[in-house]
């Protein structure tokens, strides 16, 4: 979150999460909350027609990851213009792209990673996966985070958001993404892929109510 230059504010990890200054009403959460949702599923619905299954039964790659975090994102911040304060609109669309960028650049810096381990015998394992996996999700967040500071503001008019522990452990939850990404043995018996539209719609809900 940016403050003005020489004003430092501590935000607990809660602050972290939500990125809000100000408590949302419960007309505006709701509105949110169907937007984010309604997002999330469109992209869903396409993907399980496109591959036959059910909506809960979607294999998720990269391609699918990302339609699938955009839909929920978008959601969650037309919902959030729609139905709060016009003051809070640039708050929102910044959080948006923070948002977009944390979810999909990590899964992508891990890809290239994990294929590495694929091809080269003494690496294909499951501690070489997760500890490259890792090492890809944290690289991956710093790159989102510049990437998000040059989007947002491209001539470096206020002080960038740098990404702290605090946001580190507020979006761990992005890690999943990663471990559906690894196939890391074990995890085929978890239903962790089914957890993942409800990560992207909880990225969107954060966005449309950020402010």
């Amino acid at each position: 979150m940016i403050t003005p230059i020489g004003q430092k504010i501590e935000y607990d990890i809660k602050t972290y999460r939500n990125h809000r200054k100000e408590k949302p009403d419960a007309s505006t959460k709701i509105k949110v909350a169907a937007g984010t949702l309604a997002g999330t599923l469109i992209p869903m619905t396409f993907i399980a027609k496109k591959q036959n299954v059910r909506l809960f039964n979607i294999k998720y790659g990269i391609k699918e990851m990302l339609l699938t975090s955009a839909g929920g994102i978008a959601g969650g911040i037309l919902a959030g213009l729609a139905a709060d304060k016009k003051e809070h609109r640039k708050q929102k669309l910044n959080e948006g792209v923070f948002q977009f960028m944390n979810s999909t650049v990590p899964p992508l810096t891990v890809v290239p990673i994990l294929a590495l381990c694929e091809k080269v015998k003494t690496l294909n394992n499951a501690p070489t996966k997760i500890t490259g996996s890792l090492i890809g999700l944290l690289g991956g967040m710093q790159i989102a985070a510049a990437l998000t500071n040059k989007i947002n503001d491209p001539y470096d008019k206020v002080p960038d958001r740098k990404l702290t522990l605090k946001d580190s452990v507020a979006n761990l939850d992005d890690a999943i993404g990663v471990l559906v990404l690894a196939k890391v043995p074990g995890t085929d018996k978890i239903p962790i892929e089914k957890t993942l539209p409800a990560i992207y719609s909880w990225c969107g809900y954060r966005a449309g109510l950020s402010n």
